[in-house]
């Protein structure tokens, strides 16, 4: 294999798996997850242009959804200081190899100086987005709604046969996102 590990960090890695009560399968585990963050927050970044000269009607429009879930759109306000203005972001793709909290996705997003995309970088990136074969799903954490049962809900685009949507989902406390999920970050500064 060509990788050599000192007889001390081998003592050093037995004495943390003891501690930790580790299985060789949860270390193993551990560190597929560690490689995973890694990759995630080494991924391709894109730049996105965001026009605030649009309602969300408008994005929603140019975005040619194929359906699009019901919600209140007025509870959606553009930012005062961008209205009628053209930015342009970078933004970064995150995908985990596993089931990950939404939690864990803002705290990966940190550590690479990215936050959560709002639903505005999100429309933009759906808008630009047209040719995803695989099923999945591209969430915006940046902006949620309470919806009629108080639960909390992130907007969404589903990739699915070939169809573009637009949906919510919720976090349900302490269920993780599946791994068909990608999370949309921007970075910051």
């Amino acid at each position: 294999m060509g990788i050599q590990i000192s007889s001390s960090n081998l003592f050093d890695l037995f004495k943390f798996m003891e501690e930790a009560e580790l299985s060789i399968e949860n270390l193993i585990d551990f560190c597929q997850k560690e490689a995973a963050k890694i990759a995630a927050r080494n991924g391709k970044k894109f730049v996105l242009e965001i026009d605030y000269s649009k309602s969300i009607s408008e994005m929603i429009n140019a975005g040619k959804y194929s359906s699009v879930e019901d919600f209140e759109m007025e509870q959606i306000v553009l930012p005062s200081d961008l209205i009628g203005k053209k930015i342009e972001v970078e933004a970064m793709l995150f995908h985990f190899g596993f089931e990950i909290s939404t939690q864990d996705v803002i705290l990966e997003m940190k550590k690479n100086n990215y936050r959560p995309a709002n639903i505005f970088e999100l429309l933009s990136f759906g808008e630009k987005e047209n040719s995803w074969s695989e099923e999945s799903f591209v969430l915006a954490f940046g902006t949620s709604f309470i919806n009629d049962l108080q639960e909390s809900r992130f907007f969404c685009i589903d990739f699915l046969n070939f169809e573009k949507e637009i949906s919510f989902n919720s976090e349900i406390e302490d269920t993780n996102w599946s791994t068909k999920c990608f999370f949309l970050g921007i970075k910051e500064g």
